[in-house]
């Protein structure tokens, strides 16, 4: 059986498909809205326990990606929609229907047609020789016929070429997402919370989501984009060419998750391939490079920058690496966006920057010696920032009379006490104001935080986290994008100056110039630190 193409069943089609999809997503969206609430209440520690077990395992892990890529998808199915109606629209608009087997039927009996007149022609030459003029006009009109009706046959076929296989992936992912959600429904949950497929099922949809959703952007109009981008790399030799079979492809997809995800945000925010391209040659980057941040939690402020949470046995090493990838993965740090009387001008993401902040790391290598072991005996938390720094909270030290002196480490209403009291004192001691940074470690002055995690989630998404004292908060009100520009030239400055910075520092804080008066603090920006302008 040939081809076949009805105009009025084609809209039918299609606009039947289009309602469906609007449809989903009115019912999609306050879904995912919701089901972020527990994924934030995750990330925040918030949630502990069997609830945590469950809602991370169930929810974070399988449900939410699941929603995200049905999103994903019905986009995605728009797009195939408005491409197959492209292609569609370049058939003649007075046609309504094309059947293959008859315009070949057609076809042929034009082409028998044209034959017989031609013998006739001949015979008629051979004849008496009269004139066969009308003959003439007659096969011209059927080798007119015969070449509209090839020219059918020609745009049928060159459309359903162009329209082949444009729903195939949408297809191939519907079915993903029905054979998850069966999936997870057959699951259950065990005694401590924890969500548990039902056995022998290894859940192959979960790596089909994952692609899907790596590299199907919300935007459509990202996705070439983002082609072009990953174009640009691998002839750079940055990076190898992307597998082309689907099972190698999911191989490579999942291997390069974070990388994709930083050449995604690069598109986003209009990076050009040949920013990227020089910052992965001046950094010496490739795909693998991005595979620190793997499994690390990440928190994202209300300008969608992701903060990325140190392991609490991460070395030194290891925390510089994350604290270089999450500045280069976050391709700038947007300073200033939010509106206010911002103190610097933005600098541009590129190569340039990024080397400044490799050498800035270099020279504060001591800070991630010194304070990332301490903040972990602390029981404390740190998190790499967009600003390429880190941000650390010891769990509190005070009021140290609140926990019970014959139950050490326990007081009614409160957590047990975590970490060890003298590396907790240590940095009540060294943390003052705000906080205070040393080489390239902002640390939050905060003396009872029972919860370092959800302080430092509240921060990020808020702007603010509760305070020593009930009903009270620590607040940035400039935003936490202007303090970590203003914490991010002291780091400047330590690397500059390394243990000058700090005594010049002390001595104008000990002779009672105060931190609007004091140079370092003004070159850091006041407004950006959060004070007042100094005295006429």
């Amino acid at each position: 059986m040939g081809l076949i193409w009805d105009r009025g069943g084609s809209q039918k089609f299609t606009g039947g498909l289009s309602s469906s999809i609007h449809r989903w997503q009115d019912y999609l969206g306050p879904k995912r809205r919701a089901l972020q609430a527990a994924a934030d209440a995750v990330s925040s520690g918030q949630l502990t326990g069997k609830a945590y077990n469950a809602a991370k395992t169930l929810i974070v892990d399988r449900i939410i990606p699941l929603v995200d890529s049905a999103e994903r998808l019905c986009v995605w199915v728009q797009e195939d929609i408005d491409e197959y109606t492209t292609a569609e629209n370049s058939l003649s608009s007075d046609t309504t229907h094309l059947d293959e087997d008859q315009l070949l039927a057609a076809l042929a009996d034009i082409d028998a047609s044209i034959q017989d007149t031609m013998i006739w022609m001949a015979a008629r030459d051979r004849g008496n020789g009269a004139p066969v003029q009308h003959l003439e006009y007659y096969l011209w009109g059927l080798r007119e016929s015969r070449r509209g009706t090839q020219m059918k046959i020609d745009a049928l076929r060159a459309f359903s070429q162009r329209v082949s296989g444009v729903f195939d992936n949408e297809m191939a992912q519907s079915a993903a997402l029905a054979a998850g959600l069966d999936s997870i429904v057959a699951g259950s949950l065990a005694a401590d919370g924890t969500y548990v497929p039902t056995q022998g099922d290894s859940e192959p949809w979960r790596g089909q989501v994952d692609a899907y959703n790596l590299t199907h952007p919300l935007d459509p109009r990202e996705g070439a984009k983002i082609a072009h981008m990953e174009k640009a790399l691998v002839a750079a030799g940055i990076v190898t060419q992307r597998p082309v079979t689907t099972e190698e492809y999911l191989k490579w997809a999942a291997a390069n998750r974070q990388f994709l995800d930083w050449v995604t945000n690069a598109v986003a925010h209009g990076i050009a391939p040949a920013t990227v391209v020089d910052i992965c040659q001046q950094a010496g980057l490739t795909a693998d490079s991005f595979n620190v941040l793997a499994g690390l939690t990440v928190i994202k402020d209300d300008l969608d920058k992701s903060y990325f949470v140190l392991p609490g046995d991460v070395t030194p090493e290891t925390a510089e690496k994350i604290t270089l990838m999450t500045y280069i993965y976050n391709c700038g740090t947007d300073y200033g966006s939010t509106g206010g009387d911002r103190s610097y001008r933005d600098v541009p993401y590129g190569a340039d920057e990024v080397a400044r902040i490799q050498q800035r790391i270099a020279a504060n290598n001591w800070s991630y010696d010194l304070l990332v072991p301490m903040l972990q005996d602390a029981g404390g938390q740190a998190v790499a920032t967009p600003n390429g720094m880190l941000m650390g909270l010891s769990f509190g030290v005070e009021p140290v009379d609140v926990y019970s002196v014959a139950s050490p480490g326990t007081a009614p209403g409160l957590p047990p006490r975590h970490g060890s009291i003298e590396a907790q004192s240590k940095i009540a001691l060294l943390s003052q104001g705000g906080g205070t940074t040393y080489g390239d470690v902002f640390l939050l002055n905060k003396d009872a935080s029972t919860s370092p995690l959800g302080d430092l989630t509240s921060l990020i998404q808020t702007g603010s986290m509760p305070g020593d004292r009930p009903n009270t908060a620590i607040a940035f009100s400039q935003g936490v994008d202007r303090l970590l520009h203003h914490e991010e030239i002291h780091s400047r400055q330590w690397a500059d100056r390394g243990g000058g910075y700090g005594l010049s520092y002390l001595l104008d804080y000990g002779a009672g110039h105060g931190f609007s008066l004091s140079p370092d603090e003004q070159d850091a920006g006041l407004a950006d630190g959060g004070y007042p302008d100094p005295p006429q």
